[in-house]
């Protein structure tokens, strides 16, 4: 928060180079740096203090001791001991106590000792905030979770929720009080309008949440967090492996045909050219050529596993595909990842013989098998890095934005009333247009977390789109008031 990265400075001085001159810049950069060192000091101070009591409470929380879980033993009745005492031969199985009283868990554990806490992760009615969807959903299907990384994190997530819901939900009565604070200054028709400031401002503001939260998050985090080529690919994959599943059962109930033709049509989709295109005539580097031989042994192994179902027993053809694999798993352990392709290619060889008639459909089986393992390959390459997002941080993103976006929305109707009031004029604010272009890109650089350009973009066009309306506005309601102005003095000149 707060975090003016490299790329938003670059932008914000081309912008003030183009708009202002040269010659305005120094001052223009001296009255902005002293603001934000002032700006940073305060924030910097209330962060440090909330962030202290927050450690001190999170330490007494660690200190504080666990309180022993204990079980009283059983022991066996008083009247009973002397007879035990003076036997030689061991008590019978029926006097010795119940080992589902002593370990009622089946676990083993002493349950005189003290119990040993055990997270077992949030119940499972527990649902990530909705703020965190449209983050969530930009995410992979296996991976859609956030870390925390202090004790204390989360339980400060969700009152950081609370307390934003609380703002959004008390934006009428904020609305209400600025139209107090500006009436008196207002005509009386004009004070009037107090009904539609507060509904028409409340409207503003959710619309512009509500644009945030459905429009910007999701195409920004779906730009931020996935790789076109990767997500295509992946899509790809996704369909060629349901695809061998069903092959597979084709295979198992000896119908080849329909399997062949299955391979094919599956082969097919995954090389046709488009986006997510898989090349399966491309060298790959010697580095990920384990990890195709590795994808292509599981397949020849599958399709092993589905001949021989089919066929009822165990064949000498299927011994000798399973000796070649073998030696094809002793080449990839050594490193020989030419001779362990050759045996791989061997072994589908010989599984095709088993059925001399459909050798072709087996063939087409094993080139699928081959197309998926080098599909991996190419997601692999294209998806090298993996996401860790930490519920604060992501939180406060989406969280801030959601009220920037409120309060930007709200820039028209405001602009609008300091026009009422005669703060402002459309003159005013069309002569220093340049100088709000530039505001606009620093308020946009402070409020956004993040110090890319894609955010500062995402929320200054809006920005600039508000600050025209609230001009347009502005120059409306002045040459309104002429008007009513012009309308007056001819009334008293009549009545004169």
């Amino acid at each position: 928060m707060f975090n003016i990265g490299a790329a938003e400075l670059a932008v914000i001085f081309v912008v003030a180079l183009l708009l202002l001159g040269p010659d305005k810049l120094p001052e223009l950069a001296r009255g902005i740096g002293k603001f934000m060192r002032e700006f940073r000091r305060q924030t910097d101070e209330v962060r440090g203090m909330v962030e202290r009591e927050f450690y001190q409470m999170d330490q007494e929380i660690k200190e504080t001791p666990a309180a022993p879980n204990t079980v009283p033993s059983i022991k066996p009745p008083a009247t009973e001991a002397p007879a035990l005492a003076e036997s030689t031969s061991p008590p019978p199985a029926e006097s010795a106590p119940p080992q589902a009283l002593l370990d009622p868990d089946g676990t083993g554990a002493d349950p005189t000792s003290p119990a040993e806490p055990v997270y077992e992760g949030p119940p499972s009615e527990d649902k990530p905030p909705i703020e965190d969807k449209p983050l969530l959903n930009a995410l992979p299907p296996s991976g859609r979770s956030l870390i925390y990384t202090s004790g204390i994190e989360e339980i400060n997530v969700l009152m950081k929720v609370g307390l934003y819901c609380g703002l959004f939900l008390t934006t009428p009565v904020i609305l209400s009080q600025l139209w107090g604070f500006v009436s008196p200054g207002l005509y009386p028709k004009e004070r009037k309008l107090a009904s539609p400031f507060v509904l028409f401002g409340s409207l503003a503001f959710l619309t512009g949440a509500l644009f945030c939260y459905f429009g910007v998050l999701p195409t920004a985090f779906q730009y931020l967090l996935n790789d076109e080529r990767a997500v295509a690919v992946s899509q790809r994959l996704d369909s060629a492996r349901l695809r061998e599943q069903e092959v597979l059962r084709f295979a198992r109930n000896g119908d080849l045909a329909r399997a062949g033709e299955l391979a094919r049509k599956s082969l097919d989709e995954l090389s046709s050219k488009g986006d997510g295109q898989v090349d399966l005539d491309a060298a790959h580097p010697s580095s990920s050529a384990s990890t195709e031989l590795l994808e292509r042994l599981a397949g020849l192994g599958r399709l092993v596993d589905a001949i021989q179902q089919s066929s009822g027993g165990t064949r000498p053809v299927v011994r000798q595909v399973l000796e070649q694999r073998i030696a094809a798993v002793d080449a990839l352990a050594s490193g020989d990842m030419a001779k362990a392709s050759d045996s791989l290619d061997q072994a589908a060889r010989s599984l095709a013989g088993t059925y001399p008639a459909q050798a072709a459909q087996l063939s087409d089986l094993w080139k699928l098998e081959k197309g998926l393992s080098i599909g991996k390959v190419e997601y692999d390459a294209s998806a090298w890095t993996r996401p860790m997002l930490t519920m604060r941080e992501q939180l406060s993103l989406v969280l801030m934005l959601e009220l920037a976006f409120g309060v930007i929305f709200e820039l028209p109707l405001v602009m609008a009333l300091l026009s009422m009031v005669g703060l402002v004029k459309a003159s005013f604010l069309l002569k220093y247009q340049r100088h709000a272009i530039v505001v606009c890109l620093i308020a946009a650089a402070v409020i956004t977390p993040t110090g890319d350009a894609v955010n500062l973009a995402l929320m200054t066009v809006p920005m600039l789109m508000c600050y025209e309306l609230g001009v347009l506005a502005a120059w409306f309601i002045e040459k309104k008031r002429a008007k009513q102005a012009a309308s007056t003095a001819l009334t008293t000149t009549t009545s004169s």
